[in-house]
């Protein structure tokens, strides 16, 4: 199986982060695996436009995304701490 940004999983390791609830409707949370440094979370639609991007301080535990103004569809979530290669998960908003 391949993650969704193509990259092969590694043996053992955890995403570094969960989204709930996936479908979503009006919203949606991001939840850390665990301690990070600061970095960037973008959320970018089918086309590849980037529809969110937020600055996330460093060692925060979860995140409240609202999603009521998107339209129906798929998105990559990715989370990038500075310095850091991307981890990407895809959203289906209803």
């Amino acid at each position: 199986d391949l993650w969704p940004a193509g990259v092969p999983p590694v043996a053992g390791q955890q995403p570094a982060f969960r989204m709930a609830p996936n479908p979503a409707r009006d919203g949606f949370q991001i939840r850390f695996a665990g301690p990070h440094g600061a970095g960037l979370l973008r959320c970018s639609n089918s086309s590849g436009q980037t529809v969110l991007l937020q600055k996330v301080a460093a060692g925060a535990a979860t995140l409240s995304i609202s999603s009521a103004d998107w339209p129906a569809g798929s998105y990559l979530v990715c989370w990038q701490p500075d310095g850091a290669v991307p981890d990407c998960e895809k959203l289906s908003i209803h």
